[in-house]
């Protein structure tokens, strides 16, 4: 049924991310004489958890750093939410009701006409092989919880500026 509803959806989904435009200012009363273009933002990042307090810190980080942020509960709430809106990142737990990441990623993977954003595993279990499983399934990458916040911010980095 789920993929039945995303088969339906219209190929075009929407180009990318729309740029912010600078609020106006009136340059004379500044004294400006030339404005600088807007900063380009980059695309939403999806955090795809099912814990409350480790969804509150993960978005809690990626917001004071500037990031628009979505969060998803559940695997099928993820799918939804990429085959309605384009995003720059999605960190995604594995461990989750309804649809795990594994199965989450593996759907995402198999859309056409929707963005392929970086998709990378956040998850308590480290067990050998579990990174290949990640890899397997369409991530792109694997953070160990709990997440050190200069690991999250690196692979923020270098993730959206390939994007």
């Amino acid at each position: 049924m789920l993929l039945e509803w995303i088969g339906s959806r219209s190929q075009d989904t929407g180009a990318g991310a729309a740029e912010d435009a600078a609020p106006g200012r009136d340059q004379a009363a500044a004294g400006v004489q030339d404005v600088a273009a807007p900063e380009r933002r980059p695309a939403p990042i999806l955090v795809v958890e099912d814990n409350p307090i480790n969804q509150k810190v993960l978005a809690t980080l990626l917001r004071k750093r500037g990031y628009e942020v979505d969060v998803a509960n559940d695997g099928v709430q993820a799918v939804q939410r990429v085959a309605e809106k384009t995003y720059g990142l999605i960190f995604m737990d594995l461990q989750m009701p309804v649809l795990d990441g594994l199965d989450a990623a593996r759907l995402i993977r198999s859309f056409s006409g929707c963005s392929q954003p970086p998709i990378i595993a956040v998850t308590a279990y480290t067990l050998n092989g579990e990174k290949e499983r990640c890899l397997e399934a369409g991530m792109n990458g694997y953070l160990p919880k709990p997440v050190e916040t200069q690991e999250l911010f690196h692979c923020v980095e270098k993730y959206l500026r390939s994007a």
